[in-house]
């Protein structure tokens, strides 16, 4: 997987207003691929992460590797509660 050939491809309409948030988000897509790339649930063949067959060690591993970044890319993918409060009912 091309990381950097990917990011190119990502629409960026106010680059030169915040430039600054795109850099720190093209390095927190670098980091999480390198975590996901090199992880068993990967198919380097299909390009794709196979998270249906994850197990709860499977995630708790991608999620030491790099807490700060995998946190919240879980969370959005598995739709996981943030727990904040305004997620309690």
């Amino acid at each position: 997987m091309d990381v950097e050939e990917f990011l190119k491809k990502i629409p960026r309409p106010s680059v030169e207003d915040i430039p600054e948030l795109y850099r720190e988000l093209d390095e927190m897509t670098r980091r999480i691929a390198e975590i996901l790339t090199t992880s068993s649930l990967y198919n380097a063949g299909a390009q794709e992460m196979d998270f249906g067959k994850a197990t709860s060690e499977d995630l708790v591993e991608l999620l030491s590797k790099d807490p700060e970044v995998m946190a919240p890319f879980l969370v959005m993918i598995t739709s996981l509660p943030t727990g904040s409060s305004s997620d309690a009912g």
